[in-house]
């Protein structure tokens, strides 16, 4: 990766292992970092195991009205001191499932497109203005290996 350094990236499920873990390799490539997820105890713990650079948002990503203000605080909030407000990139990381999926309910499966699809997009969304203002950027969506190969019990993943 190049080009990072001095970069404002958002990533959703900052406050998972796998987040916590992109998190860390934007920072060591010295991009500044909003951490937007819904656990505000797993995000600051992710937050706080760098020393600066990484801010907590904890927000709900299917609340459109409050991704958008986080979207703008982000922008103006976490880049380098003195830097104009400005967003560079988007890793869509958050995801939700349930175990069990012969027994999901409609409300389960709403939930589970809701986080893991429906807010990818929303957030691309409210980020793109501000790429646009920097010339481009990037906008990362992660998935899951169950995208190719079934995982028993996890049809919702």
């Amino acid at each position: 990766m190049q080009g990072l350094a001095g970069k404002t990236v958002i990533v959703t499920g900052g406050a998972t292992l796998l987040g916590a873990g992109v998190v860390q390799v934007l920072r060591q490539q010295g991009a500044q970092v909003a951490v937007f997820d819904i656990d505000a105890a797993g995000g600051a713990r992710t937050a706080a195991a760098h020393a600066e650079g990484v801010r907590l948002w904890p927000v709900d990503i299917t609340d459109d009205a409050a991704t958008a203000r986080a979207v703008a605080e982000a922008a103006s909030a976490v880049g380098p001191a003195g830097a104009p407000p400005a967003l560079h990139g988007l890793v869509n990381l958050a995801c939700t499932y349930t175990d069990g999926g012969d027994q999901a309910t409609r409300a389960d499966w709403q939930q589970a497109l809701n986080v893991n699809v429906v807010s990818a997009v929303m957030l691309a969304n409210a980020v793109r203005p501000h790429l646009q203002r920097q010339g481009g950027g990037a906008i990362v969506n992660f998935t899951s290996i169950s995208a190719k190969v079934a995982q028993t019990g996890r049809w919702l993943y």
